[in-house]
C-alpha cells in the first residue's frame, strides 16, 4: 500500500517529479526511498511519518498504512503514534488487530500497557487507582520502563491534592528519567518520550520551581514539532500561564493560539475549558470586566476590582456546590480583606506543590503591607529554595 501509494504520487503529479525530488522534498536518502518502492523494505516509522504528512497533510492515510506494518518495533510505534495524538478509536482496532492478538509475547505486553492507557484516557477519573496499576506493571524492556515511569509523571501531574506532593513526585521522575530518554537510540519512540518529558518539564518548572523562562524555553521546543498538536496546544497554554503576572497581552495572545490549535487537531472540549476558564481568569486578573463565565471567574473580578459582596455571595454558593478550594480562598480573602485567609490559601497551593500560583495570595499580602506578609514569604521561601 505504502509503495502503491507513492508510486501513484509520482505519476500524478503535474509537473514532473523524480525520485530524488521527492527525497529531497521529504528528507530521506534517495535509495530508501527507491526501497520503498520497490516492496524491499519496511521503513522506519519516523519515515512512514514524513512521507505520509507531505503527501496528505494528514494521518488518515497513515493509520490505513499502520496496518500493513508487521516489524515490532514499527507495530509499537504506530500504538504510541496513536496514542499521543489521542486516536481512540484506531487505537483500540489496532491493538487488538496488531498487539494483543500476535504471536509475540513483547507485542502483547505493549498492547495491554497501551489498553490500560486507552481506559484511563476514556475515563480518567480515578487517577489514584490508575496510579497503583502503573506502579505496580512490570516492564517487558527498557523502553517500556520508560513510557511507565512517563505514565507515572503525567499522573502524578493531574493530582490535585493538599495531603501529598504530587507535583514534587512527577518533577523527581522527569530528573529520574531524562538521561534514559536522551541516551536512546534515534527512533519514533525517542522523539514521542521526548515531547513527553518536554511537556512534563515544562510544567514542573512553571508551577513547581515559578521558572518561567525555563518554561518557555522548553515549551517552545514542543512548538517547534509536527509530531503531535496536542503538545503543541499544551505548549501555547504553558506560555500563556507563564505571562499571568506579567502580561495580560501575552497571556491571553497565547492562550487563544493554544485554543485555536486545540480546536483544529479536534480536542474541542480542551478549547472551550480554556474559552470558559482560562481568559475570564487573566481578564479578572488585570481588571478587565467578566459578564459572561462561571461564577468563580465573575467572583474572582468582583473581589478584585467590583462588588465585593456579590464575590462573597458567589465564592459561598461555589463552595456549598464544590467545597473550598485554594483559589475560592483566595477569592474570599481579598474580597474580606481577611489575610488568615489568604495565608491559608498560600498555604494550600504549597502543600501541592503549585508554587507559581501561591504568589496570587502572597503578592496581594505583599501589595496591602500585612502583617503577615514576613511569616507569608518565610514560607514560600521554605518550599520555594
Amino acid at each position: 500500500m505504502i509503495a502503491k501509494d507513492l508510486g501513484n504520487y509520482l505519476d500524478s503529479v503535474e509537473a514532473y517529479i523524480t525520485v530524488k525530488d521527492l527525497a529531497v522534498s521529504v528528507g530521506i536518502d534517495v535509495k530508501t526511498i527507491r526501497r520503498i518502492l520497490n516492496c524491499e523494505i519496511e521503513t522506519d516509522f519516523c519515515n512512514l511519518v514524513t512521507i505520509c504528512d507531505f503527501l496528505y497533510k494528514s494521518d488518515e492515510r497513515l493509520i490505513e498504512w499502520c496496518y500493513t506494518l508487521e516489524k515490532p518495533g514499527n507495530i509499537r510505534a504506530a500504538m504510541e503514534y496513536m496514542t499521543v495524538n489521542k486516536k481512540h478509536d484506531d487505537l483500540k482496532a489496532y491493538l487488538y488487530k496488531k498487539a494483543l492478538n500476535s504471536d509475540s509475547k513483547m507485542l502483547k505486553r505493549w498492547g495491554k500497557m497501551y489498553l490500560l492507557v486507552l481506559d484511563y484516557e476514556n475515563n480518567p477519573y480515578d487517577h489514584i487507582a490508575m496510579l497503583r496499576k502503573i506502579r505496580s506493571a512490570i516492564p517487558g524492556d527498557d523502553e517500556m520502563g520508560i513510557l511507565l515511569r512517563l505514565l507515572e509523571a503525567n499522573i502524578c501531574y493531574r493530582i490535585l491534592c493538599s495531603e501529598s506532593t504530587y507535583l514534587y513526585e512527577m518533577s523527581r521522575i522527569c530528573d529520574e528519567i531524562a538521561d534514559d530518554i536522551y541516551n536512546m537510540k534515534e527512533c519514533f519512540l525517542k522523539k514521542t518520550f521526548t515531547l513527553r518529558l518536554q511537556d512534563l518539564i515544562c510544567k514542573r518548572e512553571l508551577y513547581v520551581r515559578a521558572n518561567v523562562e525555563k518554561a518557555r524555553e522548553y515549551a517552545l521546543k514542543n512548538i517547534n514539532q509536527e509530531i503531535c498538536a496536542l503538545f503543541k496546544a499544551n505548549a501555547y497554554y504553558q506560555v500563556g500561564l507563564s505571562f499571568t503576572f506579567e502580561s495580560h497581552d501575552q497571556r491571553q495572545r497565547n492562550t487563544e493560539m493554544a485554543i485555536k490549535t486545540y480546536r483544529e487537531a479536534g480536542y474541542g472540549h480542551f478549547a472551550d475549558e480554556l474559552e470558559q476558564l482560562a481568559l475570564p481568569f487573566a481578564d479578572a486578573y488585570y481588571g478587565v470586566e467578566v459578564l459572561d463565565g462561571g461564577k468563580e471567574e465573575i467572583a474572582h473580578y468582583e473581589a478584585k476590582w467590583g462588588d465585593k459582596e456579590k464575590a462573597l455571595r458567589l465564592i459561598e454558593e461555589e463552595i456549598a456546590e464544590s467545597g473550598e478550594t485554594m483559589y475560592l480562598l483566595y477569592y474570599k480573602g481579598i474580597a474580606t480583606g481577611d489575610d488568615n485567609l489568604l495565608i491559608k490559601s498560600l498555604s494550600q497551593f504549597l502543600r501541592v506543590g503549585d508554587n507559581f500560583f501561591a504568589q496570587l495570595p502572597l503578592d496581594h499580602l505583599r501589595k496591602s503591607n500585612s502583617p503577615l506578609v514576613m511569616a507569608a514569604e518565610t514560607m514560600y521561601d521554605q518550599f520555594t529554595k
